[in-house]
């Protein structure tokens, strides 16, 4: 059964985006969108390498990708969804290399606000994880660890979910996009069973 398709009407914070886009104000744009959600991606790189050093050194890359990528940007998703695709972009990267090296940002603006983001955010994540649900999380692959954390703390619709760990190139409203939608669905909750079980377990053998 394919589920349908959500049209979600844009938030004020993305119409300014969109303007800002239409205008070319590019670098505007950029520092906007990393101050608005740079926490969150962040956090969301450092969840899926279970690594908070590579997972910065891979929100630089993403910065990077995230900039100069603008002028490119289609509008065939949200602003906020395409920028996790460039961000499993970059952890697909930094996956497929072992380890990744700090990058040079092209704009002096851009890399303020992101060592800004980096040096808010590191320490609320360390402060914040619960030690029981990041073991859980760990022993997870890296998709299902991105599948949890996109669905469960960033709370994005299975559309949206589908886009950034599919082909960033595929049509919005393509039956291959639905048919994944509808997949991960059932993941997450053959996942979320599994998790369930393996903290009770965990919980009866601390007792």
């Amino acid at each position: 059964m394919a589920f349908p398709m959500a049209v979600e009407e844009p938030s004020e914070l993305e119409k300014r985006f969109g303007r800002l886009h239409a205008e070319e104000r590019y670098q505007e744009l950029a520092t906007e969108a990393l101050e608005a959600w740079g926490g969150e991606l962040l956090g969301f790189l450092v969840a899926l390498h279970h690594d908070e050093e590579l997972g910065a050194e891979s929100f630089s890359v993403f910065a990077e990708a995230f900039w100069r990528g603008l002028p490119n940007f289609e509008n065939r998703s949200s602003l906020r969804t395409w920028a996790y695709v460039v961000a499993r972009n970059a952890a697909h990267r930094a996956h497929r290399d072992r380890k990744t090296s700090w990058v040079a940002l092209s704009s002096p603006e851009v890399a303020r606000i992101e060592a800004k983001v980096r040096t808010e955010t590191l320490p609320f994540l360390r402060g914040g994880l619960r030690e029981g649900l990041a073991q859980l999380r760990a022993d997870l692959n890296e998709d299902d660890r991105a599948l949890l954390v996109l669905r469960v703390s960033r709370g994005q619709s299975w559309t949206d979910i589908a886009r950034i760990l599919g082909p960033s190139d595929e049509p919005e409203a393509s039956e291959a996009l639905t048919r994944r939608a509808a997949a991960l669905r059932k993941r997450f909750q053959r996942l979320k069973e599994e998790l369930q079980k393996k903290a009770r377990a965990r919980a009866s053998d601390e007792r």
